[in-house]
């Protein structure tokens, strides 16, 4: 901007110079009209790059913040296969009281008998061991709105056989605050518009990827912080009576969590942690992925997560091939990688049993937020099927197609 500023300076003073006769000559005429022309071409270029970097959306665009940074010259450092994790993690935070549930319905729960829960990982440390369970923050939402605190105990205690129990996982760059209010959005727009149901048991499940540094730094941090809590996921969910039929949602690095959650009930191991005695059998377990931060190839056998559908009766991947912040995923791990996100070209490497699980769902938001599918209705109407558990479950040992997907619009595309 400073210089287009000069130039445009410059080229006027060469114009007056030249029109009152001091310097007379087609040179110096010619050499003010092209530094001109280069001033205005300079100031319209920084115009619109000023411009776009305004209109950048921030939420929880991590990658897109860390794609900018990569100019430095600072790719992260991951194991796409292997899921190495470091022990990095964000400072430990507290679960706050008594907060206003701010919701469409007047007491914050849409049906009689519903639960609605918060469980908090934030101030779980890095190296948890056996103890990261019991230093989990369970808070529950109680009929006057009000988030009131409890325990773990009470929250196995809470389980109805036959009720659906279904977890919500938020993604990148999200605080405490935001993870609330986002939980009661997604509890509303998912299941309190069917009204001839029955009563769910829906769980939030915040985990602490707030920034708490540069922008590559974060993402690198916060993705690696994720196989920490499909760790500590898996340990509460492994708890619940086996009679209890699980949704898992996760939107962008809430796939991960899910995703790894369900590979290591299945007897994975995720970046050297394994449970001592995983699932051995469950009434039903559904997945659902909306704009999946992790690679593609993940999911297929003996990839990172490579037993996640295994133990999976049906999974809806709900993807974006125009996401601006998925679409350069690969720079996560550099420039010269090759890795796609399964949000953005979705799941890849299946095997055919494993792919008759698979129900894959297109939308076109271009944006990378949360707030571009729990406001979509055709979204909502697929992943309520998937949460209420009226999807026909897929047999373990031979598996059988899921339901066609709905008819294509304008919005949105099912394959």
């Amino acid at each position: 901007m400073q210089t287009s500023r000069l130039l445009f300076l410059h080229s006027s003073l060469d114009l007056i110079v030249a029109a009152r006769g001091i310097l007379i000559s087609r040179r110096a005429i010619k050499r003010s009209i092209v530094l001109g022309i280069a001033a205005l071409v300079l100031f319209v270029t920084s115009s619109s790059i000023n411009s776009a970097a305004e209109k950048k959306p921030v939420g929880e665009a991590a990658l897109a913040e860390a794609i900018a940074t990569q100019v430095a010259g600072q790719p992260l450092q991951m194991a796409a296969a292997d899921c190495t994790s470091s022990a990095t993690c964000n400072a430990p935070s507290t679960c706050k009281t008594a907060i206003t549930a701010g919701c469409g319905c007047p007491s914050g729960l849409c049906h009689e008998g519903d639960q609605v829960w918060l469980v908090s990982s934030r101030g779980v440390g890095c190296s948890c061991g056996l103890a990261g369970e019991n230093a989990l923050t369970i808070c529950r939402l109680d009929q006057s709105g009000q988030w009131q605190p409890s325990d773990l105990d009470s929250l196995i205690a809470s389980s109805v056989p036959s009720m659906p129990t279904d977890v919500w996982v938020h993604g990148n760059w999200t605080d405490v605050n935001y993870a609330r209010g986002l939980a009661l959005r997604v509890y509303h727009r998912s299941v309190c518009c069917e009204s001839a149901r029955p009563p769910v048991r829906f769980i939030a499940y915040s985990w602490p990827s707030d920034r708490t540094s540069g922008a590559l730094e974060s993402v690198r941090m916060n993705a690696q912080r994720t196989f920490l809590d499909a760790y500590l996921l898996a340990r509460l969910l492994q708890r619940f009576p086996e009679s209890t039929p699980l949704s898992l949602t996760g939107f962008s690095y809430g796939a991960r969590i899910v995703c790894g959650a369900a590979h290591l009930l299945a007897g994975g191991s995720l970046s050297g942690r394994q449970l001592s005695q995983p699932l051995t059998g469950h009434s039903q377990l559904n997945i659902e992925l909306w704009a999946a931060a992790m690679d593609s190839c993940w999911l297929a056998p003996g990839q990172c997560m490579g037993r996640a559908l295994a133990i999976t009766d049906c999974m809806l991947a709900v993807d974006d091939p125009n996401d601006r912040v998925l679409e350069h995923y690969r720079l996560l791990y550099g420039r010269r990688s090759g890795a796609t996100a399964l949000g953005y070209t979705g799941p890849g490497g299946l095997s055919a049993e494993y792919a008759a699980k698979v129900s894959i769902m297109q939308i076109y938001a271009r944006e990378h937020g949360s707030e571009y599918y729990y406001s979509n209705d055709s979204v909502m109407q697929r992943t309520r099927s998937y949460m209420l558990m009226q999807t026909a479950p897929v047999n373990r040992s031979v598996a059988k197609p899921v339901a066609k997907a709905a008819a294509k619009t304008p919005a949105v595309a099912s394959k």
